[in-house]
């Protein structure tokens, strides 16, 4: 059992017996997986308050085989998104990021498209706050790279089926966000 490193985003975290916690993370190399932090409550020096989401981790843990559970050994910060904390919908956006990608994904299914725009997501939020384009663009990301995506036959804006773009004119980029935005709906 040799210890390994990876960076990682923490999507819930709950007390576990006495002074353990149960940490639920998505990493681009694992996917989700859910580690134990054995005497997170007392180890200041490990842990401290890192273990809260959303945050970016580097984290250091051991697998152990026919085991469901990592052991998390210590975890350093990479990224705290302060800017989320601004206003109750940043925040309340990015929970529900999390929790969009905790309830797609299954344990231990790498994928670095679906770590990619969580951290994109995340850091969006944290510098342009929440929107309406940016929370449809993350949910149709998101069933797209979990195989859910939806087929629209017709507008998602207005409900008119000419409106639909044609596949050779699918998505227009708006931003770092691919939406799907009929060309009567460009500003």
């Amino acid at each position: 059992m040799l210890p390994s490193i990876t960076e990682a985003i923490v999507l819930r975290s709950r007390e576990f017996q006495e002074a353990d916690r149960l940490v639920t993370l998505f990493s681009p190399d694992i996917g989700k997986f859910t580690g134990i932090a054995k005497h997170a409550k007392k180890s200041v020096r490990r842990f401290g308050p890192l273990l809260e989401s959303p945050l970016l981790l580097q984290v250091h843990f051991k697998e152990k085989r026919n085991h469901a559970l990592f052991f998390l050994e210590k975890v350093a910060l990479q990224q705290g998104f302060p800017g989320l904390f601004q206003d109750l919908k940043r925040i309340a956006t990015a929970w529900y990021f999390l929790e969009m990608v905790d309830l797609l994904t299954v344990e231990k299914d790498p994928s670095p498209g679906i770590f990619g725009l969580l951290k994109t997501g995340i850091l969006s939020l944290e510098k342009e706050g929440s929107s309406s384009i940016l929370v449809g663009a993350f949910q149709y990301e998101l069933l797209k790279l979990a195989g859910f995506a939806p087929t629209p036959d017709h507008c998602l804006h207005c409900h008119l089926r000419e409106h639909l773009p044609r596949p050779s004119k699918s998505a227009i980029f708006l931003a770092r966000w691919p939406e799907l935005i009929p060309s009567h709906q460009k500003n």
